[in-house]
């Protein structure tokens, strides 16, 4: 029998060009495009910090004031269109709650795949001073989130056969 030797060199290239392609074949399957514009003289773009961030940054397109222990809805001047069962979910900057008290109300915000109006935020401020907002100063993180599908059952009694039950709200403690 007739041995053959590959070399390393001929080798390495070709698994590494095979490897590469399965991995863009992989990105490319589980990838999902999806498409935003801004209104008119909105000069805001959907971005993240990093590649590897879960969400992008949301930014104002109004000065606002939010004084201590109220409310405001914040406009953005983003539209996105959502394929279905799909949503994005509004949540607040951590580097603004822990340094300034302030959160997105109803954290997290739901926005549904059929709505396809400017994306607004409501931010509350629990601090003691105004917060000032500025056109195009990043109020809030939006993470894209597919919706499963899901069929639910009426039935007469459910197990509470667990380990909790139906004990709740710090029953297990610290």
């Amino acid at each position: 029998m007739k041995r053959i030797y590959i070399k390393e060199y001929i080798l390495i290239p070709m698994f590494t060009s095979i490897f590469s392609f399965f991995q863009n074949l992989l990105q490319n399957a589980f990838s999902t495009n999806i498409s935003y514009t801004t209104i008119p003289h909105c000069e805001n773009v959907l971005s993240k910090a990093h590649e590897s961030d879960a969400c992008y940054d949301l930014q104002s397109n109004e000065y606002v004031n939010i004084k201590p222990n109220s409310v405001e809805l914040v406009k953005t001047g983003v539209l996105v269109e959502l394929p279905d069962n799909w949503e994005i979910q509004v949540r607040p900057r951590s580097g603004n709650a822990i340094k300034y008290s302030i959160t997105v109300l109803n954290s997290p915000g739901t926005i549904d795949s059929k709505y396809r109006g400017e994306l607004a935020v409501i931010l509350a401020n629990f601090g003691n001073e105004t917060f000032p907002i500025k056109k195009g100063d990043r109020i809030a993180q939006i993470k894209f989130e597919k919706v499963p599908k899901v069929k639910l059952n009426l039935v007469s009694k459910i197990s509470l056969n667990t380990e909790r039950g139906d004990k709740g709200f710090g029953s297990s403690g610290k």
